[in-house]
């Protein structure tokens, strides 16, 4: 979180005796933990002594607790005006949103708002809206920095061997101009939908540049999460580069972040020794973390942003790429034709074509491929099954499932798209063996088999908690029962999961080299000096790491089921989409595309018909103030 000053979150005294419930209710439904309040406490209480004047230092709690709600939806800053922003929050906690206004001009908070610039404080006011001063200093600065970068003049046209643009397949020419731009400027944005050939257009630029002359040594790929990472590096493995060209790394890892001194140890005054860094899934990068990026990499060097600005942008705050793509149409290539309709099974276009309908009320600069009919009709019709009609497990499907009928679907899952391998409680019982980092070169075909059935299906949700079992936690939890009662896959009673089950990393973890959102399996490792224990591997860039679970457990969670966010990134056959049983703000279209477009053969939702129809009609907002920085140039398309 943003607003408080790192030395400055501690309350001096107690704002408020008690919080009111209003305030409660609103953090739960606004999916955010009820750990802000004594973060908004803290900052509250260098303006306000609640002894004095009881009724503005409530107003000074809850104005700080607004702005970190808002951040933790993903809001930069919150708007005073309009409908939205300030407004809307405010009256989701109950409160008037007129004598929130009208406290933002009492100036008895001058010692914690900044309204004139210049002066730290942790809040600021800045082109009528509400900042964390954080927030606000990493958008003003990384506008600035992308302006000056975008300004920069193109280099010469490039010359690219025909060659490199027909294999190993022939590009179109959108694509082809997209590699051109991404050779001749400084910055360039390509998006696209799922199918659009980003991974075609990246091997051509890599080719382009290792024939041009440029040192493979010279070149960074990255992406924001391990696991995009990693499938980057499978992408572009299906063709042979240059051996010298360094694998895809995490931003983290690129920018050489030392955790202990929370610092990057590239940046502005150290930058990049790269020529040519390419970055994919740009719309997972946070506003800070891509303000890193950008002053990492030095003036001369060209930087390629890909990502699809129609998907989920950051789970921190921000719409980077979004912003981006939509602000500077000058420096981008927009991706419009679907080279995947062409080439899927009828599986895969049905779910093309059906995220396309989703997506349609955004999609205002690509023509369509589909026709009119709505999302329950049609070519790409989502098909309803009712009456307890068990899904075909083929593209794209809806049912709505009481709680009884959701554990029979939980039940049906875990022994079929978890535990369906032949052979699978045979295999997990299988002692791997690394000695000194290095696999057994037999086990290695045995976790890749383990890795890719466990990566074949995925349940998604939108709510990280939700009744009737429409929630990650609680579906984990259900089908982690299941395990444990069969009582054959615990093997120590002091940990949380079981032998063979999936897990998830919850925060970044330098040392050992594994990130937020990683995924791995419970298995177990034999080591130096005999025996074996219960392990968590993880894949990592073409092979696997595993670490003794004792250490990890508080940084684990069970992974049967993620939040769509945590999902991003990745690539499954299966995706079982599941929304809560009542209307939420998180509910929108782009949760629900982004999910959607995770599936390569079928979508399976769990949903009232109607509350799907609303959240595919719905856009999510997030408040930032970058697109209008970014609007003194006329950038002209």
């Amino acid at each position: 979180m943003d607003v408080p000053e790192t030395k400055t979150v501690r309350s001096r005294t107690p704002v408020l005796p008690e919080v009111p419930p209003a305030w409660l209710k609103a953090l739960v439904a606004c999916n955010q933990e009820a750990a802000l309040l004594p973060l908004a406490e803290g900052v509250a209480s260098f303006a306000a002594d609640p002894a004095s004047d009881p009724g503005f230092a409530r107003g000074a709690y809850l104005l700080a607790l607004l702005v970190l709600t808002g951040q933790g939806l993903g809001h930069t800053c919150l708007p005073l005006d309009g409908p939205e922003g300030l407004d809307d929050l405010a009256g989701v906690f109950g409160e008037d949103p007129a004598q929130v206004r009208a406290l933002v001009e009492d100036p008895r908070l001058d010692a914690i708002l900044d309204r004139e610039g210049g002066r730290r404080r942790p809040l600021v006011l800045d082109r009528g809206a509400l900042y964390g001063h954080r927030l606000h200093r990493a958008e003003r600065g990384f506008a600035e920095r992308v302006l000056a970068r975008a300004g920069l003049p193109d280099g010469p046209e490039p010359e690219i061997p025909e060659a490199i643009l027909r294999e190993p397949m022939d590009l179109t020419e959108e694509q082809r101009q997209a590699v051109r731009a991404g050779l001749r400027r400084k910055l360039s944005l390509i998006t696209g939908g799922p199918g659009t050939g980003k991974t075609s257009i990246v091997l051509a630029i890599l080719q382009a540049a290792l024939a041009a002359g440029t040192p493979p040594e010279a070149i960074r790929l990255a992406a924001p999460t391990g696991k995009a990472a990693n499938r980057m590096a499978k992408d572009l493995g299906r063709v042979a580069l240059s051996p010298g060209l360094p694998m895809p790394r995490t931003l983290h890892g690129l920018l050489d972040y030392v955790p202990s001194q929370e610092r990057y140890r590239h940046h502005a005054g150290n930058p990049l020794s790269a020529d040519l860094v390419i970055v994919d899934e740009a719309s997972m990068i946070d506003l800070v973390l891509m303000d890193r990026l950008l002053q990492a990499v030095k003036p001369e060097a060209r930087l390629i942003l890909l990502g699809d600005k129609d998907q989920l942008p950051s789970v921190d705050p921000g719409c980077v790429f979004k912003d981006l793509v939509v602000s500077l149409p000058r420096i981008r290539s927009l991706l419009t034709r679907s080279l995947r309709m062409k080439l899927a099974d009828a599986a895969g276009r049905a779910i093309l074509l059906a995220s396309r309908k989703v997506n349609r009320p955004v999609q205002t600069d690509r023509p369509m491929e589909e026709p009119e009919e709505g999302l329950f009709e049609g070519e790409a019709a989502i098909r309803i099954r009712e009456g307890g009609e068990p899904f075909q497990g083929s593209m794209v499907e809806l049912a709505d499932l009481d709680m009884a009928a959701m554990a029979a679907f939980l039940d049906r899952w875990l022994p079929v798209q978890v535990e369906g391998l032949d052979g699978f409680h045979d295999k997990i019982r299988h002692v791997f063996t690394c000695l000194d980092g290095t696999w057994d070169p037999g086990d290695l075909p045995r976790l890749k088999e383990l890795f890719d059935y466990q990566n074949q299906a995925r349940i998604l949700c939108a709510l990280k908690h939700a009744p009737d079992l429409r929630g990650v936690h609680e579906i984990n939890a259900h089908l982690h029962g299941k395990v444990q009662a069969r009582g054959d896959g615990k093997l120590r009673k002091d940990l949380d999961f079981s032998l063979g089950e999936p897990v998830l990393m919850t925060r970044n973890d330098y040392r050992r080299g594994i990130f937020n959102g990683d995924q791995g399996l419970m298995l177990l490792v034999a080591r130096e000096g005999g025996g074996h224990t219960l392990d968590v591997v993880f894949p990592v860039l073409g092979s696997y790491k595993a670490f003794a679970a004792g250490p990890l457990l508080k940084h684990l969670e069970l992974a049967y089921a993620l939040s769509v966010h945590k999902a991003q990134g990745a690539e499954y056959r299966t995706v079982a989409l599941v929304l809560p049983t009542r209307p939420n703000r998180l509910l929108t279209r782009e949760l629900v595309y982004t999910a959607m477009t995770r599936a390569t053969h079928s979508v399976q939702i769990i949903a009232r018909p109607e509350l799907f129809r609303a959240a595919a009609d719905a856009s999510l907002v997030r408040h930032s103030g970058l697109a209008a920085r970014l609007s003194p140039i006329q950038w002209a398309p």
